[in-house]
């Protein structure tokens, strides 16, 4: 429990770090990011010794997360990810953001429905806006009605949250860029 606890304070510190350390002057973004896997990683910033691409915000959860880069671990903090064909998921995101069911990470995700707003504010002070179109288990995604489905049969969302459980289908939020 005092892993834990130090863990969660050690979140803070880069959240608040991070934020002061995010330029404010960038704005709003209007056009989606190029997949992750055709781009490679965002641009990063290392705020105490840790990759961070930028700010998760979910108002309706009243949370803020720093998000980690490509390399680092998810049970410090969410991090970037990209999915392989052999994901569970089987879905195409522009942005992926994973993290984990404990209390100070991804838990209360399960609280999101669709149209809630999410916020995503990378390195360099760009704000992206997106709506949540889906929140359920990746075996729940089979049956989502309102999706954009490419001939392969994945789901492509522009931004993506996923907790890693220990469950064979993790949950999933779906959300899509706010125009």
């Amino acid at each position: 429990m005092l892993d834990r606890k130090r863990a969660s304070d050690r979140l803070t510190e880069i959240l608040i770090n991070l934020t002061e350390a995010i330029p404010k002057e960038a704005g709003a973004a209007s056009e989606r990011m190029t997949p992750q896997e055709l781009s490679g990683p965002l641009p990063v910033m290392q705020i105490e010794g840790i990759n961070c691409a930028g700010i998760l915000d979910i108002e309706s959860l009243n949370r803020s997360w720093p998000v980690g880069g490509m390399d680092e671990k998810t049970g410090n903090m969410p991090c970037l990810r990209t999915y392989g064909e052999d994901s569970e998921t089987k879905s195409e995101s522009f942005l992926v953001i994973q993290g984990t069911d404990l209390p100070e990470q991804f838990s209360m995700l399960t609280q999101m429905a669709a149209g809630d707003t999410v916020r995503f504010t990378d390195v360099n002070g760009n704000h992206y806006i997106y709506t949540v179109a889906f929140s359920g288990s990746g075996e729940e995604l089979a049956a989502f009605k309102n999706h954009n489905q490419t001939g392969d049969g994945k789901y492509v969302f522009d931004l993506e949250l996923v907790v890693d459980t220990v469950s064979e289908h993790p949950r999933v939020v779906g959300c899509r860029l706010k125009q």
